[in-house]
C-alpha cells in the first residue's frame, strides 16, 4: 500500500457514498485521464489513485494544499485551509439534520462520539428536541 494510503484509524479506510452528477464528473475526470495516460506511455505511473500528477504519480499533500489555496484566493471567499473543507463538510450535513452516525462514518471518525465532541455544537435544535421529547415523556406520564 502507498505510504499516502494508509489512515489513522480503521474507520478511515472507507467506502464513501457518492451522489451520481459526482460520479459523472468523475467518470469524465477518468475519461480524460486515460488520455494524458496514454500520451504518457510506459512513463505512466499507475498510482491508483483517481487525482494524480500528470504522470500518473500520487500527489504530494502540500502541492494540493497550496493550489487548493490559490483558488480559494482566486475565487474571493474566506481564506480556509484544505483541511478545513472535511470540517465545513460534517458541519453542514449535521446542521442540515443528516444523522451523526451517518456524518462519523462518512468522514472516518472512529465513533460517533468523536464526532459530537468535535461538532455537537452544529447539530440545529439539540436542546428544543432534548426539551420536548423530556415533555413528551412527562406528560405521556400522568
Amino acid at each position: 500500500m502507498h505510504e499516502a494510503a494508509r489512515t489513522k484509524t480503521r474507520a478511515g479506510a472507507r467506502v464513501v457514498d457518492i451522489d451520481p452528477a459526482t460520479v459523472a464528473v468523475i467518470r469524465r475526470w477518468a475519461k480524460a485521464q486515460k488520455a494524458v495516460r496514454l500520451a504518457w506511455g510506459p512513463a505512466y505511473t499507475d498510482s491508483g489513485y483517481v487525482f494524480t500528477a500528470e504522470d500518473g504519480q500520487a500527489l504530494h499533500a502540500d502541492h494540493v494544499a497550496n493550489r487548493f489555496a490559490r483558488l480559494v484566493k482566486a475565487a474571493g471567499v474566506p481564506s480556509i485551509r484544505f483541511h478545513d473543507v472535511r470540517h465545513t463538510h460534517a458541519s453542514l450535513l449535521l446542521a442540515r439534520g443528516t444523522p451523526v452516525l451517518d456524518v462519523s462514518r462518512r468522514i472516518g471518525h472512529a465513533s460517533a462520539a468523536m464526532t459530537l465532541d468535535v461538532y455537537g455544537h452544529v447539530v440545529p435544535g439539540q436542546g428544543q428536541r432534548a426539551a420536548a421529547a423530556f415533555a413528551d415523556l412527562v406528560e405521556g406520564s400522568r
